[in-house]
């Protein structure tokens, strides 16, 4: 495996989200209807740890633009995609020494995409994180207002960027396991 040097470097801090990006202590909710009798709707909400953005790089810069320099309103997006990342070891407990072998094999695994640890010199906190799992079946949208919102409130953090050629590989993963032909 790589260094962390060559894995990551540190995540812009402000601005546009990128690609790649990783960030921590990231909510978001879903709308459940109730029947109960004041008739309201209840909110059911999700935290994660870790979470990496996977829209696209483009499409974040052009809706970055219109929401900030008057860019065409056909550029706005109406959510920015992110997949969960969770924490390594309890994943790779879980799923027992199969999948283990696997991620040490470069990764094999379809629904899983497996991210070494980060050291604090390329963590925007300084503090570094263990290694990550990120789960393609544990995506999300959260709209761009909210989560712009969020990084300027410091509700949820900034902490590395992928680079190059680490932040395809785990995009090309990601569709290729959403593109999948699904059998009973």
């Amino acid at each position: 495996m790589s260094s962390s040097g060559q894995m990551y470097c540190e995540s812009g801090g402000t601005g546009v989200l990128r690609q790649g990006e990783i960030v921590s202590n990231i909510m978001w909710g879903e709308v459940m209807p109730e029947m109960g009798e004041d008739g309201k709707d209840a909110l059911s909400t999700s935290r994660a740890r870790y979470a990496v953005v996977v829209s696209q790089d483009c499409d974040l810069l052009w809706d970055w633009e219109y929401r900030n320099c008057g860019g065409s309103e056909a550029k706005k997006l109406l959510g920015i995609f992110f997949c969960e990342a969770g924490l390594a070891d309890p994943v790779l407990e879980q799923q027992k020494s199969s999948v283990w072998r696997s991620f040490v094999e470069g990764s094999r695994v379809e629904r899983y995409h497996f991210l070494q640890e980060c050291g604090p010199d390329f963590d925007t906190k300084r503090e570094g994180f263990p290694a990550l799992v990120v789960d393609f079946k544990r995506c999300f949208s959260i709209s761009p207002g909210e989560i712009y919102g969020r990084l300027d409130l410091g509700q949820v953090k900034r902490r590395s960027q992928l680079n190059e050629p680490y932040m395809r590989q785990l995009v090309y993963r990601l569709w290729c396991f959403q593109g999948r032909v699904a059998i009973p």
